[in-house]
């Protein structure tokens, strides 16, 4: 495929110095609305804040998402009490329209919050792989309605927003499940409920609004398949290849312009072409790589992170060759659901704050180094006055332990090798023990449960962790 272009790497080209976690971006207008621990705001194309909206009382949580719906900006909150809210606020001003109490899954994998003809679509916060659903109204927060089942797979990081493990396309939302198969909501049904899609086993969706791709087992083999969203007639099939199996499980893939679909697997990229030639590369992870996060599209480049046991690497590759374009190599750890599109440019969160990557032609043109969250020009909440300082050291310590379990309980789900991970794990956990007695595996599992874990959850899951990455040792 020729060039149109000279293509110009992303580099860093702002730096903004906050602890709050980022959770979302979503559109909006010709700005965006930016959702992170404790905050919403709506910035313009400069990243000045037209309103912000604050939640004094929010705990840590992941997949805090936003999203934009006519006239509508919708988000959910979660208290330190754990009570979750659903909130929409008028997306010219940040005035609230609505709010109402919800049972949500939305601090952990199952997240999402999907729009469609005057409905909102959520998961409830239940126990189990596949909890039931919600449909409300959207002129006033009340119930109207639910589902049997909420089908979202955890690990197709990316295919929806901040994680919800979905593939918007018209009318209809899919989706798959722990690699049981692939599923399709008709989200203008009188009855919605998520339909197995038939003949269809073991499936990984990917795609846009116009295309559906699956990479599944289909008529008693692996095939990459191209699907119409609405017939589900496959259009385009293409046996996995040899060259598909040398990279290990495939977790997710990404659909590129012109037919590319990006498989990343556990030792590296492979991009395929659907036409009768395919075009193939294949992109080899680093030596000491652990795991990868991101795969986020731009334009001609797919930006992912590179995590090691000493740094991480962001990634810029050409998804049409599979040649590396530039890597920018830092010891900050940039988290998996902070790698956001912007524009043409892409919004990242660090340890110690936020990331703008620009095009090299398009960083100069950003204006100067400023707050990211400054006083908001709408009054819609009082801001708390700031928490008194903290042991940072502590904190990065302890943040350390967290990723860690995270990294090696998402492999292990990914059914990717996790014993390594779950040494690393224990490793840092016993250094931080020996230099903080007080802290225990409790500790551990009441920070997941802040994530949204249920706790008895959290702690088994730790338990388990220890017992798995400790050389047989109990």
């Amino acid at each position: 495929m020729k060039r149109t272009r000279e293509h110009h790497p992303f580099t860093v080209a702002r730096q903004w110095s906050s602890l709050k976690c980022l959770g979302d971006v979503d559109p909006c207008g010709d700005g965006w609305v930016i959702r992170a621990v404790g905050v919403v705001c709506r910035v313009d194309p400069e990243f000045n804040i037209i309103w912000r909206v604050d939640f004094p009382t929010e705990a840590l949580g992941l997949h805090l998402q936003v999203v934009t719906h006519g006239e509508l900006v919708l988000t959910v909150t979660k208290d330190a009490g754990g009570a979750c809210s659903l909130h929409a606020f008028e997306r010219a001003s940040g005035e609230p329209a609505w709010t109402a109490p919800v049972h949500w899954t939305g601090m952990n994998t199952y997240g999402g919050l999907v729009c469609h003809a005057g409905r909102l679509f959520m998961a409830k916060n239940e126990k189990g792989m596949t909890p039931s659903g919600l449909i409300l109204d959207l002129e006033n927060g009340k119930v109207i309605g639910a589902m049997d089942a909420w089908i979202a797979d955890p690990l197709n990081r990316g295919i929806g927003k901040a994680n919800p493990g979905f593939l918007r396309a018209g009318r209809h939302l899919f989706s798959s499940r722990r690699g049981d198969g692939a599923y399709r909501l008709d989200l203008e049904s009188k009855a919605p409920a998520f339909v197995p899609i038939e003949g269809i086993e073991y499936a990984r969706i990917g795609g846009d609004a116009e295309t559906l791709i699956i990479l599944g087992k289909h008529a008693g083999e692996f095939a990459l398949m191209r699907l119409d969203p609405e017939r589900l007639e496959i259009l385009e099939r293409s046996p996995r290849t040899e060259a598909d199996r040398q990279w290990g499980t495939i977790g997710e893939l990404r659909v590129c312009a012109g037919g590319t679909v990006v498989l990343i697997a556990e030792r590296g990229l492979h991009g395929r072409r659907l036409s009768a030639e395919p075009s193939d590369w294949s992109y080899p992870f680093s030596e000491g790589t652990t795991f990868i996060t991101g795969g986020l599209v731009v334009g001609d480049s797919l930006l992912f992170e590179e995590h090691g046991t000493a740094t991480t690497a962001l990634v810029e590759l050409d998804w049409q060759r599979g040649e590396t374009i530039a890597t920018t190599r830092s010891r900050e750890y940039f988290l998996a659901n902070g790698l956001f599109a912007v524009g043409e440019s892409v919004l990242a969160e660090a340890v110690a704050g936020y990331v703008l990557f620009a095009r090299r032609e398009a960083a100069t043109a950003l204006p100067a180094l400023e707050p990211f969250f400054p006083p908001s020009r709408v009054d819609v909440a009082v801001t708390p006055p700031p928490a008194p300082p903290r042991d940072t050291a502590v904190d990065a310590a302890f943040s350390a332990v967290i990723g860690a379990f995270v990294s090696a309980k998402a492999a292990q789900e990914q059914g990717r090798a996790h014993k390594a991970l779950a040494k690393k794990f224990n490793r840092l956990f016993d250094a931080f023990i020996a230099a903080h007695p007080g802290a225990s595996l409790a500790s551990v599992a009441l920070s997941l449960s802040k994530l949204g874990v249920p706790y008895e959850q959290a702690f088994g899951d730790v338990v388990a962790m220890r017992g798995a990455g400790r050389d047989g040792r109990s």
